[in-house]
């Protein structure tokens, strides 16, 4: 696992550094049409986009707005909803620190969660605080505060400043935190993807992990590859029109984002806004969604060159 996790580091080193390379010597305008030709196989028509993932890269080249960077920011996103009147479902913080070494443990209970506020794939989650290797903990979360997450089709974490944030750990049902992902274009939200496959733990047999999709009517829809192998029917969220009325809410300022919730025990809980799902390449979903939701998605006037 250490050799194949140093071989993956190595490859995005020389992956980011190609493209890098790229950008200083013909501009970033060239270096996503190599992006987007690396991952769709397909050249990026940036002058009249269509589909869905073309408006998502036309987006990140061309309309950055500062609030995209606030909300990006898992911190700062908190006032945000603030603001939003929308601060019931913020999720219990309970420090912020700049170096792992500030976080009082000693204080914590016996389960909590560690994150970064500036990229994914930056959280440590404590379930037992008894066997918790405080000195890796400390040693990764440093690591990833020198980092910088994504390339220049997710620019906005790039902006954001570094901060550790220590939170209250959601417990979910069997070990397995059901996501609930609403997905908004121009002001309107427009389907859920529900999943409860992210968060690493054992599952059994009769506990299967799936990743499907939902019309605003809460009707299954397969607009995901493969989502016919999941034979589930999940019941209406008890949030369900709250998870929607506040998604309407954030979606007011973007032409468009993800809203991402959890319920714990009833309740609502606020996970965060997205504003280049799957980098901003929507490569899980059939040709015909990517199509259609790029005709749903207009785009604004341009905010940068």
């Amino acid at each position: 696992m250490l050799y194949k996790n140093r071989l993956e580091e190595l490859y995005n080193k020389v992956y980011d550094s190609g493209l890098h390379l790229i950008k200083i010597i013909f501009g970033e305008t060239a270096e996503l049409k190599v992006l987007f030709f690396l991952r769709t196989k397909k050249i990026w028509n940036n002058n009249t986009p269509k589909d869905l993932n073309e408006k998502m890269f036309w987006l990140a080249r061309y309309w950055r707005h500062p609030l995209i960077v606030k909300c990006a920011d898992k911190y700062s996103v908190r006032a945000y909803l603030q603001e939003k009147g929308c601060g019931d479902i913020l999720n219990e913080l309970y420090a912020v620190c700049d170096r792992g070494e500030q976080i009082d443990f000693d204080s914590l209970p016996q389960k909590f969660v560690l994150k970064c506020n500036h990229g994914c794939h930056m959280n440590i989650i404590c379930e037992d605080k008894s066997n918790f290797d405080r000195d890796s903990a400390i040693k990764q979360l440093n690591k990833w505060m020198k980092s910088q997450y994504g390339r220049d089709v997710e620019w906005q974490y790039r902006r954001i400043e570094p901060k550790i944030l220590v939170e209250k750990y959601l417990e979910g049902v069997d070990g397995k935190m059901i996501e609930y992902q609403v997905f908004c274009y121009n002001g309107k939200p427009r389907f859920f993807l529900v999943r409860n496959d992210l968060r690493k733990s054992k599952i059994d047999k009769e506990n299967l992990e799936f990743a499907v999709s939902y019309t605003m009517e809460w009707e299954r829809v397969y607009m995901r590859k493969g989502e016919e192998q999941f034979d589930v029917d999940l019941p209406k969220p008890h949030n369900y029109q709250k998870m929607i009325d506040y998604a309407t809410r954030f979606a007011q300022d973007f032409p468009q984002v993800r809203v991402d919730y959890y319920e714990i025990d009833d309740k609502l809980v606020f996970g965060e806004l997205t504003f280049s799902s799957h980098g901003a390449i929507m490569s899980n979903y059939k040709d015909e969604y990517v199509k259609s939701l790029g005709e749903l998605l207009e785009l604004p006037d341009k905010l940068n060159n």
